[in-house]
């Protein structure tokens, strides 16, 4: 796209909306339409196909006002994000990310190697329930590097009991927390045999 001086197509001292690199071309950073207001709002479209909007505090959106359940298909969405390819990445570096619904569900659907759910802490992992927590699996492996507690009034096994060598993934744990998540799953994939 021939890098042209920008076009103004309404300027106040609200906000300004052009078309164009926003300076000289030496200073051509791939903007086609910049949209930017006083208190530093801004949308960005980009020659690339990526879009930039910035937010100077809360960016707040209401959807699903008019869903009717009675006559609106069952579980009709209010708000979707779709991506064709590539990654969905939620970030807050300084907060937390809360997810709050009637219902919560994550499902994975990639084919081996893929299909995985991993959830990575530095800290404290809690499940609590009101009911009861189930596991089902084709095969369970729970490890603890220093002890695994059960406390309860009564703790009921089923099944037969093996015994055999522990073998330490400490130092894999390490290198997750150093960003190597494959050297934790090659571990623990060793050790849960």
């Amino acid at each position: 796209m021939a890098k042209t001086p920008p076009v103004k197509t309404a300027f106040n001292p609200y906000g300004t909306i052009f078309w164009g690199p926003p300076g000289p071309e030496s200073a051509y950073d791939g903007r086609e339409l910049t949209i930017a207001t006083k208190s530093n709002h801004s949308m960005n479209f980009c020659e690339s196909g990526n879009s930039i909007y910035i937010t100077p505090k809360c960016n707040t959106e209401f959807v699903g006002k008019n869903i009717d359940y009675e006559k609106d298909p069952k579980e009709t969405p209010a708000k979707q994000i779709l991506a064709e390819n590539g990654d969905i990445v939620l970030a807050a570096q300084n907060g937390n990310i809360k997810l709050r619904a009637r219902n919560i569900f994550i499902e994975t659907m990639g084919a081996d190697p893929a299909g995985n759910f991993l959830v990575q802490s530095n800290g404290y992992i809690t499940f609590a329930s009101g009911e009861q927590i189930r596991l089902a699996s084709g095969k369970i492996c729970i490890r603890g590097e220093s002890d695994i507690d059960m406390a309860s009034p009564s703790v009921n096994i089923s099944g037969k009991l093996a015994y055999g060598d522990y073998t330490s993934v400490f130092g894999s744990f390490k290198k997750i927390l150093q960003g190597n998540i494959g050297e934790l799953l090659k571990a623990v994939s060793q050790s849960c045999k």
